[in-house]
């Protein structure tokens, strides 16, 4: 049983998603392997060459597979972009703002966290930077979320207990900014942990700059080790990241925001009239305000840490509520055009919908004995593949050191978990239902390598990252 949690593994449901991610994983390794032996004229009698058909047809869809394959190879490209410009990535000036006369209104949404409350409210308690109003927004909480937050003892933090018919954070968060007081907002989920007391100093620096209008703070796990699907996350977090914010960060984009680490003028979002209450409201917030050119940064010295979900269905709900905000946010400004790479990532999502597609056209042409019209070669997916491999490699190795960098195959096979939650995605109607549960796990005391020890030193000294 110790075992099965370390995979992950809580339930029948977190068994079965296991076991199909790793069924497809093997699917797809296997058309990968004779694709090479295809491309490479190696043992051609193990490729398929006597075609297996129930009955012949000529019945082809070349434009709508052309469609497919480009969206696939759209995202693959706006990733291998990402990570070539992530090489010339500079780290930004440690500085440290000491004034706290500008008032920060921190804003914590929660719905039925009570075991995680505590820990982020004495993190922030404990801040070098005390200007700071905490507002915890708990929004239809049946717990003791509200009587835990009472338990800290500080009188800058004040509890709203907000009850609405419907449920979504962007309503919690749309309270909150109407009795924000302050000039920045700062927002925190709940099961976030901050380690650096002078966070908010670092922070307030950048908004000297008056230009800059939010910035997104740098996010790490709390409990990467509590079992290997939640450190395999902080390897897809850790490395994929780090190529789209230091990419953008290199060709002067507005980092993403991550719903959480984000600091962001007052004035910027109630000109944006709040958020709008989106399965994924960050995004949509982000997609809005880089319509409108406003100066999002990423800051690497900034750093907080968020609980994953340790189990295959936490994964699942979360990550399919993702795609299908997306997928939404996406049809909602199909008809705005902002930059083409940020309109592309906008169909990103499209890419996983576009693989099934493309494989059910390749297996119906299989099976009724016809060859497709348009066909792309071997050598072009495995170019793509490699390019696209060998950044995530190399980004890992210069970030993490070579023992990080050994666990991408692994998480490779993890990754097929991503074509699943696009057909979850289907089902989801609400953001109630696919909410992520906060367990309180924390190991985040643990260093991961030398570079987080040197990290954590620093932090505490106040030097630089």
């Amino acid at each position: 049983m110790k075992i099965l949690r370390k995979l992950g593994i809580f339930s029948l449901e977190d068994f079965v998603y296991a076991c199909a991610t790793t069924v497809l994983s093997a699917y797809v390794i296997s058309i990968l392997l004779m694709t090479v032996l295809q491309v490479f004229g190696v043992g051609k009698g193990l490729v398929l060459s006597n075609r297996f058909a129930f009955f012949s047809l000529d019945i082809q869809f070349p434009f709508f597979l052309l469609l497919c394959v480009v969206l696939m190879y759209l995202s693959m490209f706006i990733w291998v972009l990402m990570g070539v410009a992530s090489i010339f990535y500079n780290k930004k000036e440690d500085k440290i703002e000491e004034d706290d006369s500008v008032l920060i209104s921190v804003m914590i949404p929660a719905h039925n966290e009570e075991k995680v409350i505590r820990n982020i409210l004495n993190d922030l308690i404990c801040q070098e930077y005390k200007n700071l109003e905490i507002l915890v927004l708990a929004h239809n909480c049946t717990d003791n979320t509200i009587r835990n937050a009472k338990s800290v003892s500080d009188e800058r933090i004040k509890v709203l207990d907000i009850q609405t018919r419907k449920s979504g954070k962007a309503l919690a968060l749309n309270e909150g900014l109407k009795a924000a007081k302050g000039k920045i907002i700062a927002q925190f989920d709940t099961d976030n942990r901050i380690k650096d007391k002078k966070l908010f100093n670092r922070a307030m620096a950048y908004f000297k700059n008056e230009e800059i209008d939010a910035i997104q703070a740098e996010l790490s796990t709390s409990n990467m080790y509590s079992s290997i699907l939640t450190f395999l996350q902080e390897v897809e977090y850790d490395t994929f990241s780090s190529i789209s914010w230091r990419g953008r960060d290199v060709f002067k984009l507005p980092c993403f925001l991550a719903g959480t680490g984000i600091f962001i003028r007052t004035r910027v979002l109630q000109e944006a009239e709040g958020w709008t209450n989106s399965l994924v409201e960050d995004f949509e917030l982000f997609t809005r305000l880089t319509l409108e050119n406003k100066k999002i940064i990423f800051a690497d010295n900034l750093v907080v840490y968020d609980e994953k979900p340790p189990s295959w269905s936490g994964v699942m709900k979360q990550r399919s509520r993702w795609i299908k905000g997306h997928l939404r946010v996406t049809w909602d400004n199909l008809h705005r055009f902002g930059n083409w790479l940020d309109y592309a990532y906008r169909l990103s999502p499209l890419s996983v919908f576009a693989w099934w597609a493309s494989n059910f056209l390749y297996w119906f042409y299989y099976l009724t004995n016809q060859v497709s019209i348009f066909n792309i070669t071997g050598w072009i997916w495995l170019i793509w593949t490699s390019t696209f491999f060998g950044f995530l490699f190399y980004n890992s190795i210069k970030k993490r050191g070579w023992k990080r960098a050994l666990f991408l195959p692994v998480y490779w096979i993890f990754g097929f978990h991503w074509l699943w939650c696009s057909l979850y995605s289907l089902g989801v109607k609400s953001w109630q239902e696919t909410k992520t549960v906060h367990y309180g796990d924390q190991n985040i005391s643990r260093p991961r390598t030398v570079y987080d020890i040197n990290l954590l030193r620093q932090l505490e000294q106040g030097g630089d990252q």
